[in-house]
């Protein structure tokens, strides 16, 4: 084989890593197709609730992980701006006529295992 066709399989074997790697990270919500889950939650699929109507939605959804509420705070409040949400508080975030709201609970103090729940109602 030639050196540039050894070099073109080489970079179509680096963009495929790439992408899946990509694609395996960017994980959202079941039920809020625009809210990211952050890595180290696992969304309880059975907790999921979407309700539509012409004055808006409700939606609720549960994840838990071991991770610290602080972490999760941090990485929703960098993250969501991005989504088109705004905040000036803790855990508080608007758009549009939304508003997002995350809850968090202590499952298991002994390993820090949390339940996140988030929360989009009309505003």
């Amino acid at each position: 084989m030639t050196r540039v066709f050894k070099f073109c399989i080489w970079c179509i074997f680096f963009v495929i890593l790439l992408f899946s790697s990509l694609v395996q990270s960017a994980a959202f919500l079941s039920n809020i197709e625009d809210l990211p889950l952050m890595t180290g939650l696992t969304e309880e699929k059975d907790s999921a609730i979407l309700f539509e109507s012409s004055s808006g939605r409700i939606a609720e959804s549960i994840a838990v992980g071991k991770i610290s509420e602080r972490d999760v705070s941090k990485f929703y409040k960098e993250t969501l701006p991005q989504f088109g949400w705004n905040t000036d508080s803790v855990n508080w975030f608007w758009r549009e006529e939304e508003i997002l709201s995350l809850r968090f609970s202590l499952i298991n103090e002994e390993n820090g295992t949390i339940r996140v729940h988030f929360k989009i109602v009309p505003r």
